[in-house]
Protein backbone atom coordinates (compact mmCIF):
# COMPACT_ATOMS: atom_id res chain seq x y z
CA UNK A 1 0.00 0.00 0.00
CA UNK A 2 1.12 3.50 -0.74
CA UNK A 3 1.66 5.56 2.36
CA UNK A 4 3.06 8.76 0.88
CA UNK A 5 -0.05 10.87 1.29
CA UNK A 6 -1.87 8.77 3.87
CA UNK A 7 -4.19 7.55 1.12
CA UNK A 8 -5.24 3.93 1.09
CA UNK A 9 -7.31 2.65 -1.78
CA UNK A 10 -8.87 -0.06 0.34
CA UNK A 11 -9.61 2.14 3.39
CA UNK A 12 -13.37 2.27 3.89
CA UNK A 13 -15.62 3.52 6.65
CA UNK A 14 -18.11 0.83 7.62
CA UNK A 15 -21.61 1.80 8.78
CA UNK A 16 -21.83 1.43 12.56
CA UNK A 17 -24.56 -1.24 12.36
CA UNK A 18 -22.41 -3.37 10.07
CA UNK A 19 -19.14 -2.70 11.89
CA UNK A 20 -20.25 -4.66 14.93
CA UNK A 21 -20.85 -7.72 12.73
CA UNK A 22 -17.22 -7.83 11.55
CA UNK A 23 -14.49 -9.86 13.22
CA UNK A 24 -11.87 -7.69 14.96
CA UNK A 25 -9.10 -6.18 12.86
CA UNK A 26 -5.65 -7.69 13.16
CA UNK A 27 -2.89 -5.71 14.81
CA UNK A 28 -1.29 -5.20 11.39
CA UNK A 29 -4.53 -3.80 9.96
CA UNK A 30 -4.87 -1.48 12.96
CA UNK A 31 -1.31 -0.25 12.41
CA UNK A 32 -2.06 0.55 8.77
CA UNK A 33 -5.30 2.32 9.68
CA UNK A 34 -3.31 4.50 12.10
CA UNK A 35 -1.66 5.97 8.97
CA UNK A 36 -4.88 6.45 6.99
CA UNK A 37 -6.31 9.91 6.42
CA UNK A 38 -9.80 10.44 7.83
CA UNK A 39 -9.78 7.17 9.77
CA UNK A 40 -12.71 6.74 12.14
CA UNK A 41 -13.68 4.25 14.83
CA UNK A 42 -15.40 2.17 12.14
CA UNK A 43 -12.60 2.33 9.56
CA UNK A 44 -11.39 -0.94 8.08
CA UNK A 45 -9.32 -2.07 5.13
CA UNK A 46 -11.81 -3.48 2.62
CA UNK A 47 -9.17 -5.89 1.34
CA UNK A 48 -9.18 -7.55 4.78
CA UNK A 49 -12.95 -8.08 5.04
CA UNK A 50 -14.19 -11.50 3.96
CA UNK A 51 -17.80 -11.68 2.84
CA UNK A 52 -19.17 -14.95 4.18
CA UNK A 53 -22.61 -16.56 4.36
CA UNK A 54 -23.15 -14.68 7.62
CA UNK A 55 -22.02 -11.39 6.06
CA UNK A 56 -23.54 -11.21 2.59
CA UNK A 57 -23.74 -7.43 2.47
CA UNK A 58 -21.88 -4.52 4.00
CA UNK A 59 -22.54 -0.78 3.85
CA UNK A 60 -19.38 1.28 3.52
CA UNK A 61 -18.29 4.67 2.25
CA UNK A 62 -14.99 5.80 0.80
CA UNK A 63 -13.17 8.49 2.81
CA UNK A 64 -13.07 11.96 1.21
CA UNK A 65 -9.31 11.90 0.48
CA UNK A 66 -9.32 8.55 -1.35
CA UNK A 67 -7.77 8.45 -4.81
CA UNK A 68 -8.18 5.95 -7.61
CA UNK A 69 -4.68 4.89 -8.63
CA UNK A 70 -5.99 3.77 -12.03
CA UNK A 71 -6.59 7.41 -13.00
CA UNK A 72 -10.37 7.04 -13.06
Amino acid sequence: MRRGHGLFTCHVIVDAEDFDRLPPATEEEEDLLDLAAHATRTSRLACQILLTEDLKSLNVRVPPEARNWMGR
